[in-house]
């Protein structure tokens, strides 16, 4: 039988991981997530950081990784900020309480004052309220009108585009609409998420969506799960754009 108590964490920032860490954390996600994630995403992701070192936690069961959770270093404007992200605990090791011990690990490596914020799934969502995160938004899909809803999109700085397009995620893509350059996510079809206003010299880089149907996540969305964000010292009126996404990359 397992004992949570037998579980031990450990955590790094990623500029003083080792390369069995990264291996360690590569494995476990690739078992949860059952997706494809290898060295080169991670060094995008974490190494690669235009804003510095994000923070990774590790729990072991003898000797075994069977846990992972990361604060990414994602900052809002000039703020230092992280994003949980990339959190996963092996099936035999699920109601141990690993997850929670994870995420204390995380927050105490980080300062008391840095902005956090996620946009968690419905499996996950309680587990942040547990915690005390507040819940800012909730958004639903509706579909796109490039007249009204053209302020709701931010527009994307040339530096974290850079970095975004460096992961290579080939559910990129593009759309122009009356001179306007939008970064597309595509879901499913020709169903595409605007993400973002972008840069039209940057449209090299990503292949222009065929007859999409735009969506958009908006307060008066109507349809769809749609994004909950829950946040953690972030003032009530600072918004978290849409393209600070982790699944992004």
């Amino acid at each position: 039988m397992k004992y949570s108590d037998e579980v031990e964490i450990f955590t790094y920032w990623t500029n003083e991981i080792d390369i069995k860490t990264i291996e360690d954390f590569i494995k476990v996600k690739g078992e949860v997530f059952n997706r494809d994630f290898n060295y080169k995403d991670f060094e995008v992701k974490y190494l690669n950081n235009i804003y510095g070192p994000s923070v990774v936690v590790l729990a072991y069961f003898e000797d075994e990784c069977i846990g992972i959770r990361a604060f990414w270093r994602n900052d809002l404007s000039v703020t230092e900020s992280y994003q949980p992200c990339d959190t996963g605990v092996l099936l035999n090791y699920r109601g141990m309480g690993v997850f929670s011990r994870m995420t204390k690990a995380a927050l105490k490596k980080v300062n008391d004052k840095v902005y956090i914020y996620n946009f968690p799934n419905d499996n996950s969502l309680e587990a942040y309220k547990k915690i005390g995160w507040g819940i800012s938004e909730h958004k639903k899909y509706r579909v796109f009108n490039s007249f009204k809803d053209v302020n709701l999109i931010d527009m994307i700085e040339s530096k974290y585009l850079e970095w975004l397009l460096s992961s290579e995620n080939e559910k990129l893509y593009y759309y122009k609409i009356r001179d306007i350059y939008y970064l597309l996510y595509r879901r499913k079809y020709n169903l595409y998420l605007v993400v973002g206003k972008i840069d039209g010299n940057y449209i090299g880089n990503l292949v222009k969506a065929k007859y999409p149907i735009l969506l958009v996540y908006a307060v008066d969305g109507r349809f769809g799960r749609g994004v909950v964000t829950v946040t953690k010292n972030i003032p009530i009126e600072k918004k978290v754009p849409i393209f600070k996404f982790d699944t992004l990359f």
